[in-house]
């Protein structure tokens, strides 16, 4: 039995994604409050590692099951399409 299974990947992903969505949120409104630079300074990089491990793991997912997982397809695609925002993030 794996600990890591589709429906957990599936819920990391999402997780993930929501937090990143909500960093862009953050700084488009233009929010200055101390707390919540805090918590993006502190979970940024942790998330960006679980969000690229996600991706991974997920693709391997998929290769096993052929691409059955329409859930875990979305998934995927959410997951890649976050990742090369935030690294084309870094970049500009």
């Amino acid at each position: 039995m794996s600990f890591i299974t589709k429906k957990r990947l599936t819920a990391l992903n999402v997780l993930t994604t929501i937090y990143f969505l909500g960093v862009y949120l953050v700084w488009v409104a233009q929010i200055k409050f101390v707390l919540i630079g805090v918590f993006v300074e502190l979970l940024t990089l942790p998330l960006m590692a679980i969000q690229f491990f996600c991706v991974i793991k997920s693709v391997q997912f998929l290769c096993r099951t052929k691409f059955k997982v329409k859930a875990l397809l979305l998934s995927t695609l959410v997951g890649v399409t976050c990742l090369v925002l935030i690294l084309l993030s870094f970049i500009n």
